[in-house]
């Protein structure tokens, strides 16, 4: 990588004042580049991924998908929810399926972007209120035709993880804990619940940013984890490639698809987990063989982490692409300074350990 372009991503954030928490860049495995912007963050620190939680909701429900639990994506979703008299029920309603919540186009009138989330009107924020949250969701009106529109649906995530458990029993969270996480070597985590017990899909997940790296190292490798099959490669293809465009409201000038649970940026050869400003990401950019996971804190301009992928990350870059390969061996840059300095080793071993 270019290292003078490395150094350009502090000198950018620090003369522009931007609100990035932190950047940490894996390349062909090993760690390039990582730098905490205060003192407040550092690799340790578990953070919360707020609505980038519904990119690992839906690797989650993808591997009980892998695993036979969740029988196939065609099942139409209020099937499952027999004991719920459900309102507003249209034929649109009755022909939700769970693809439909997994490609966030389910058709269910929603907005959590033109109200802040601290005010009554954000549909997320009143599902939270509501008591019942998959209840609020399934009487929602239906507004369009189930997969015909995208829309950022935090409730369309959240039925992912009820269905998971009426289904098998079981939380979310505690499936993740044992087929996600587990084979990642990843334990310091939390994921909160909401009143019924069920796994919040849409948010309340923490994790540090090395083990934000670890997933997207896992996404990047075609869901392989040191040989291991975590997730199919078939979930992870499906996962991120363009299904459906994004509203213009959330491109941010970009070229934005959407896939299961994940962004891409077609045009800039780009996946990534979340879209909002204010959240913890991985972004995925695969010719590179390379994984970024950044941070970044309330912000008035649109989009500052994609000012920094696109014009000094993807800058500093190898112009030759590289294959994927190799284990998640971190290595250390010292802090300021812009070249590898030594292997992890006890962090590594640790890892494999797992």
């Amino acid at each position: 990588m270019n290292s003078e372009k490395l150094q350009e991503i502090i000198d950018h954030v620090t003369d522009e004042n931007l609100p990035i928490e932190f950047v940490l860049i894996i390349k062909d495995g090993y760690i390039v580049f990582e730098h905490y912007f205060g003192s407040y963050f550092g690799p340790d620190k578990k953070e919360p991924l707020w609505s980038g939680t519904r990119g690992i909701t839906g690797v989650t429900f993808g591997i009980a998908l892998d695993k036979g639990l969740i029988s196939n994506l065609t099942h139409p979703v209020i099937d499952f929810f027999p004991d719920y008299d459900i309102a507003n029920v249209t034929p649109w309603k009755e022909s939700i399926t769970i693809e439909d919540l997994v490609t966030m186009t389910s058709g269910f009138e929603w907005d959590e972007i033109t109200i802040p989330y601290d005010r009554p009107g954000n549909y997320f924020t009143d599902m939270i209120a509501s008591g019942n949250w998959a209840e609020f969701v399934l009487n929602l009106p239906v507004t369009h035709e189930p997969g015909s529109q995208w829309n950022f649906c935090g409730g369309d995530s959240h039925l992912l993880s009820c269905i998971f458990t009426r289904v098998t029993g079981m939380s979310l969270r505690d499936f993740a804990s044992d087929n996600l996480f587990g084979p990642l070597n990843i334990t310091d985590v939390s994921w909160s619940q909401e009143s019924y017990g069920i796994t919040n899909g849409a948010g309340g997940l923490r994790m540090t940013p090395r083990d934000l790296a670890k997933f997207g190292y896992l996404m990047l490798n075609n869901g392989t984890w040191d040989s291991t099959q975590v997730i199919s490669q078939e979930w992870v293809r499906n996962a991120t490639s363009p299904k459906n465009p994004v509203t213009e409201e959330l491109g941010y000038g970009y070229e934005t698809y959407y896939g299961y649970h994940w962004w891409i940026h077609t045009g800039r050869g780009v996946t990534f987990m979340h879209r909002l400003p204010e959240a913890r990401n991985v972004y995925l950019i695969p010719e590179h063989n390379t994984v970024v996971v950044m941070s970044a804190g309330l912000v008035e301009e649109p989009y500052p982490q994609g000012d920094l992928l696109y014009n000094y990350i993807l800058s500093s870059l190898d112009t030759t692409p590289t294959t994927t390969g190799g284990e998640l061996a971190l290595v250390a840059v010292v802090a300021g300074a812009i070249v590898v300095a030594v292997v992890l080793f006890a962090w590594y071993k640790r890892t494999k350990a797992g």
